[in-house]
């Protein structure tokens, strides 16, 4: 059975390749990839209870495909796209309003190609509602199978194994930040990462003539870590910015947060450590200050629309304005904050991070920039 998933994954494979104009069209990608696996993974020839297509639900949508057990009860809902439009914001937008609507965990986004596998939770990100993402054209036959099998096999969706599954898999992604620190924090102990660092201080040195040190290039690690795919860099404090000038680095400063001591190197440094912070403190805190009032609020120098300070990406925070990329700080799990401010806006941002995080701001939170 291993050996013909392979195979007919493997002629799925060349056919996306071979004819990629043909898959832009949603109906092929349903009928001549996604329906195909499916059959191989047991819900081939069961009654159109169980593999519902089309299927209506309680917002007034309609969800591709909804996996469902005996009752019509649905496991997992797939909502299929062209090529090339697989996994984005309103793609993912759509899936989840059909699956809060009826309270369906996993989700399954696809076109065919991409293959991204969410947990519905009631807080958190897409991002962090994201386990798995599966690329066919550049995973070996051997892994799309095991991930496919993982979470999509009819006795496992079924016996709830594969959403037990996926609980594990995001309660260890939780963890990854806290390991990369230690990480960092150890690097004398990590033979390879000690390599990488000499690696990236000899190109540095080869390119601009100057030796960084350690610590710069650790900072530029952490960094990667913290970084979108999607979301444009912006510029460096030592960068020049849109008009030309050079902007200027920001000062470090102290920050204590309920009575712990964090050394920062600038002031989006401390904004970035106290939403990690209070996050850390309490899981659903993202989420109550992107609803707060005054997030939704708030005009951006005087363009149209209402953008915020936290926001799930850059248009959120920005609009469409990427072709001159503004200030913003990475937060874990894929939020972003607005730093495109002078400090006394940016002061009044974390004012309101304690005030949403029941904490009182010069007591509980305290910043100093002027030592």
């Amino acid at each position: 059975m291993a050996r013909e998933f392979e195979k007919m994954l493997s002629d799925i494979q060349k056919e996306i390749e071979d004819n990629k104009k043909l898959f832009r069209i949603e109906n092929r990608v349903k009928d001549h990839i996604i329906v195909p696996i499916l059959a191989k993974l047991s819900w081939e020839g069961h009654r159109v209870k169980v593999v519902q297509r089309e299927r209506g639900t309680k917002n007034r949508g309609r969800v591709d495909l909804a996996l469902c057990d005996n009752n019509g009860n649905p496991k997992v809902f797939i909502e299929v796209k062209r090529l090339g439009l697989g996994d984005n914001e309103k793609s993912k937008k759509q899936a989840w309003d059909y699956a809060l609507a009826e309270k369906t965990r996993l989700i399954v986004l696809t076109d065919g190609r991409i293959w991204s596998f969410y947990l519905l939770a009631e807080e958190g990100s897409y991002e962090e509602q994201c386990f798995c993402k599966l690329n066919l054209l550049e995973s070996s036959l051997q892994k799309s199978c095991d991930i496919l099998h993982e979470y999509l096999d009819r006795n496992r969706v079924i016996s709830e194994k594969a959403e037990k599954a996926a609980e594990g898999v995001i309660k260890a992604r939780r963890t990854i930040p806290d390991a990369w620190t230690e990480i960092l924090q150890r690097k004398k102990d990590y033979p390879l990462l000690k390599q990488l660092i000499e690696g990236l201080v000899a190109e540095v040195e080869r390119r601009v003539g100057v030796e960084p040190y350690d610590n710069e290039v650790i900072d530029f690690l952490r960094s990667l870590q913290r970084q979108e795919r999607q979301v444009p860099a912006p510029p460096s404090p030592r960068e020049k910015d849109s008009k030309g000038k050079k902007r200027k680095s920001g000062r470090s400063g102290k920050l204590v947060i309920l009575g712990k001591f964090h050394s920062c190197r600038n002031q989006n440094n401390a904004t970035e450590i106290v939403f990690d912070e209070l996050q850390k403190k309490d899981r659903k805190f993202l989420q109550r200050f992107y609803k707060h009032p005054k997030n939704q609020k708030n005009k951006y120098k005087g363009r149209r629309g209402d953008y915020r300070y936290l926001g799930q990406n850059y248009q959120e925070l920005f609009g469409d304005n990427e072709g001159k990329p503004r200030s913003f700080v990475n937060i874990r799990g894929g939020w972003v904050v607005s730093a495109d401010y002078n400090w006394e806006k940016k002061k009044k941002i974390i004012q309101l991070a304690a005030e949403v995080a029941g904490l009182e701001f010069g007591r509980d939170i305290i910043i100093n920039f002027d030592d």
